[in-house]
């Protein structure tokens, strides 16, 4: 095990503070201008605030309702991209979506976010008591 001599580690300390610094200051600056704002996702089915991401899917269409695209699914370990006729459960009828799965720690039940591109707009939706098995297979 290598050793750090005292004085390279308080320099490289006094380096990580000032940047850290830096980060709070252009966080808060951010934040005054309305953005960066932290909201935790609770589950939507009973509210509880420790919900687990357990699998994405992005959809990417080859131009604007497209029935055909790009689908990226990772769920755990394991990730699966597929081309051609693919874009049926994407969250957005016309553009590219992004679905998110959560599960609950408390209930049984799942959450579905989706970010959904519209018109040059993108929506945030959460759904809850939604058949996860009919919108699409896993990984």
């Amino acid at each position: 095990m290598e050793t750090v001599p005292l004085a390279k580690y308080e320099a490289e300390r006094k380096e990580h503070l000032k940047l850290q610094a830096k980060y709070l200051k252009i966080q808060k600056e951010l934040e005054v201008l309305g953005f960066a704002q932290e909201t935790i996702i609770t589950c939507a089915n009973c509210g509880y605030e420790f919900t687990h991401h357990y699998k994405v899917e992005v959809y990417f269409r080859h131009e604007e309702d497209a029935s055909y695209g790009i689908k990226t699914t990772v769920s755990g370990r394991e990730s699966n991209t597929t081309t051609g006729n693919n874009q049926l459960n994407s969250p957005s009828t016309r553009r590219d979506g992004v679905r998110i799965y959560l599960s609950c720690e408390n209930c049984d039940k799942k959450t579905l976010i989706g970010i959904i591109q519209h018109k040059g707009q993108t929506f945030l939706t959460l759904s809850k008591g939604v058949d996860f098995d009919s919108l699409s297979p896993s990984v």
